[in-house]
């Protein structure tokens, strides 16, 4: 396979060697499944080919290196991982990235935003082309392209959710598409990162900017996050297990002494709570069952110090105490009440116990923050636990291109 143009744009489909879709190409049982490439011919029209299986693909980056071309691809940092990871030395290839060229133009659409509120489907048949926001292709294509380059990924999300994939889940299954659905999906995305090429460029020349000083700064930065991803962090997993034992225990003293402080309303509480739960049922069989429940902790009628339902009953309603902050309505439930019918539940708001506002119940309140940073150090403990419980190494994850200031963002580490 000869390249001949100087430009190729790229795609990879990935997944574990079970099948399942991943992106966590440091992994030994990570593989490339497919590839598209997508270039233009001596006449302007655009010509694809579909790459199955490693051999191939490893064959056509080789007849890339050796012919000098660059491959663009949507998410270089991404792209870049899995060729250095999957096909060493070929990395080269990768050149230009479009998530950046789109960066650049418009700050991810933040200048252009217009209507954010419509799906993507509503969004894929407006005549408004700068309709969405972020920098994922399928909303890149959305600002840039023309109308019949949109919604390519549209025929494969289709048939998933007609599958019984949830919206939102589809890259998680894509695995389950048929053969020319997945060929299909695989070139299109190859297409529209071409596409999304030219048509960026061509705005750079036209308005003069020149974006290739810009563009070597960001992938030599996207590189580097790239390989440190894949080298990851070691975790001294022994270590960590022995530490989250003593922070354990240190929460155990502070809940305790929070109950040592306020036995009494909390005797109370539980009292109340314990006959509420046995007299919801009428029979006096039921009522048994559930005083035996009490009695060996089954039904869970403890105070529990983690309950700001509770803390509400305890402060407020126990103590008298008169609550300062109270918490606000949600997005989502605002939302259900402007477009909902007049007979929705009013929001009522409840006593606030958020960390900046614990101090203002008192003696009662510095406890529970004590309480509040052990469990937030015990939940980092457990969430790097997580992350390194494969390979006892932490891959973390900075995206190169995650914010509209060019700034590193920080998030999806595994």
């Amino acid at each position: 396979m000869t390249f001949k143009p100087g430009i190729v744009a790229l795609d990879y489909e990935t997944a574990l060697t079970d099948g399942t879709p991943s992106v966590e190409y440091y992994r030994d049982d990570f593989r490339v499944t497919s590839a598209a490439l997508a270039w233009l011919t001596a006449d302007g029209s655009v010509k694809t080919v579909y790459l199955e299986g490693e051999g191939t693909v490893l064959s056509a980056l080789r007849n890339l290196k050796r012919d000098g071309v660059t491959a663009v691809v949507h998410n270089y940092q991404f792209e870049y991982g899995v060729t250095s990871h999957r096909f060493p030395g070929l990395e080269g290839c990768i050149g230009i990235d479009t998530m950046r060229l789109v960066q650049v133009a418009d700050n991810g659409g933040k200048q252009a935003q217009r209507d954010h509120e419509r799906t993507y489907e509503e969004q894929a048949e407006a005549d408004d082309s700068r309709a969405t926001t972020g920098l994922r292709l399928v909303d890149c294509t959305s600002r840039w392209l023309e109308p019949q380059y949109r919604n390519h990924k549209g025929s494969a999300y289709n048939w998933l959710r007609a599958a019984g994939v949830k919206a939102g889940d589809e890259g998680k299954n894509l695995h389950k598409l048929p053969h020319d659905l997945m060929r299909e999906y695989n070139v299109a995305d190859a297409v529209v990162t071409l596409k999304l090429y030219q048509r960026l460029t061509d705005e750079f020349q036209r308005i003069g900017y020149d974006w290739r000083l810009d563009h070597s700064l960001y992938t030599a930065s996207a590189r580097r996050i790239a390989e440190a991803k894949g080298y990851g962090v070691k975790v001294d997993r022994d270590a960590l297990q022995k530490y989250r034992v003593e922070v354990t225990t240190q929460i155990g003293h502070i809940e305790r002494a929070f109950r040592d402080a306020f036995s009494r309303p909390i005797a109370e509480i539980e009292a109340e709570t314990a006959e509420a739960y046995v007299h919801a049922v009428k029979t006096e069989r039921g009522q048994t069952q559930r005083r035996a429940k009490i009695e060996t902790g089954e039904a869970g009628i403890s105070f529990n110090v983690g309950s700001n339902k509770q803390l509400a009953r305890l402060f407020v309603d126990k103590l008298g105490l008169t609550p300062r902050f109270y918490t606000e309505e949600g997005k989502q439930s605002k939302a259900r009440r402007k477009d909902g019918p007049e007979t929705l539940t009013p929001f009522t708001p409840s006593p606030s116990f958020k960390a900046a506002h614990l101090a203002t119940y008192g003696d009662g309140g510095e406890i529970l923050i004590e309480r509040r940073k052990r469990m937030l150090v015990l939940s980092q403990i457990d969430s790097l636990l997580a992350l390194s419980e494969r390979d006892g190494r932490w891959h973390i994850d900075l995206r190169a291109a995650g914010t509209v200031t060019g700034r590193f963002a920080g998030g999806g580490a595994r």
